[in-house]
């Protein structure tokens, strides 16, 4: 489980201002009473608050960047609760609901139950035991709400992440999800791309209902999400179409038998979809378009080459495989926009797929 959430840029700008002009009013008083040891250890917890601040307000913060300030202002704490007690404890509760928006859950129990821990020992050299005990009683039941807090978050985060990047129907991710993964491909990253398409789906609608169409769509998403390899992904683009990306990480291994996997996965689905009983007295089959990527190919040149293996299949008859060759002529090629990223180049694949 990862963390509760990401922090929103005006949020964490929030809590610095907050924890930084904390300080400064802690500080000024120290002055005015003579107390430069605290005056020291305020100041050095200012530090990597105002770069951390800075930071945040120019865009460059990075969670690790939020995590090690956060370690830092927790030891400036500690040494605070060493040198005032009381007057410094006080920061040990809001300190540690911090820690769970900052870490996952895990870390944010070890690392919050460490920073109370070494607080209550430094607080305990100045402070009565039951003021002691009474911290240590409040800071437990602070860890055990903030970790149900975030492990509440967390789940509900995962859910609504589900919700938006899975298709209702067939269960398979979305088009939302396509293009995060398509977007998360770097340029030099090799794949395959195959396309499917329902032959003949309007007729089945027509003839059998609405109804029935969504039964024929659902099947074939169960059958493909069991039937493709752990380094396939499947899709449903729209409608009747779906796409499958095959992402092999090591290089060595996307040669020809990278190929052949799309190939095999292809036909054992199209066999497998045959005897798939839905439509009384019909057989579901499916026209495929492999297409491999070409080492460092962009997005939108892959797609229509994927494309037109995918027309190639449909004017050989359908219920087809076919792999996109260079010897492809004109006709197979779909018209082609000048796109530059993977948003347009899907947009325009859903057009040319419209017409089949």
């Amino acid at each position: 489980m990862q963390l509760v959430w990401q922090v929103p840029k005006r949020a964490a700008l929030l809590f610095h201002l907050v924890a930084m002009a904390t300080l400064v009013l802690y500080c000024a008083y120290r002055v005015s009473l003579g107390h430069w040891p605290m005056v020291f250890i305020y100041g050095l917890s200012l530090i990597p608050l105002t770069l951390s601040f800075v930071k945040e307000l120019r865009g460059q913060a990075s969670p690790v960047n939020r995590m090690v300030t956060l370690l830092l202002v927790s030891i400036g704490i500690a040494a605070t609760c060493l040198e005032i007690g009381y007057a410094g404890m006080i920061f040990i509760f809001p300190a540690i609901f911090i820690y769970f928006f900052l870490f996952n859950i895990r870390a944010a129990l070890m690392l919050s139950s460490a920073f109370t821990a070494l607080c209550l020992i430094c607080g305990a050299q100045v402070e009565a035991n039951d003021v002691i005990a009474r911290f240590a009683v409040a800071s437990v039941n602070c860890i055990i709400f903030g970790a149900v807090f975030a492990f509440i978050l967390a789940k509900q985060h995962d859910s609504l992440v589900q919700i938006a990047q899975r298709d209702p129907l067939t269960g398979l991710f979305n088009r939302s999800k396509l293009e995060l993964d398509l977007a998360a491909l770097a340029p030099a990253t090799q794949a395959i791309l195959m396309l499917l398409d329902v032959d003949h789906f309007k007729r089945i609608n027509d003839v059998h209902g609405h109804q029935m169409g969504d039964k024929v769509l659902t099947s074939l998403g169960k059958l493909l999400d069991a039937l493709l390899p752990d380094v396939a992904t499947a899709y449903r683009f729209g409608g009747e179409e779906f796409l499958v990306l095959f992402n092999l990480t090591e290089p060595s291994a996307f040669n020809e038998t990278a190929l052949n996997l799309a190939k095999t996965t292809a036909g054992r689905f199209q066999a497998a979809l045959r005897c798939v009983d839905v439509v009384p007295g019909s057989t579901i089959t499916c026209s495929i378009g492999i297409a491999q990527r070409i080492a460092g190919e962009h997005i939108p040149p892959w797609f229509d080459r994927a494309d037109a293996a995918l027309y190639r299949a449909k004017r050989s008859g359908r219920d087809q495989v076919c792999v996109f060759e260079e010897t492809f002529d004109a006709e197979d090629i779909p018209i082609k926009d000048t796109v530059t990223d993977s948003d347009t180049a899907i947009d325009a694949l859903d057009t040319g797929l419209g017409n089949k």
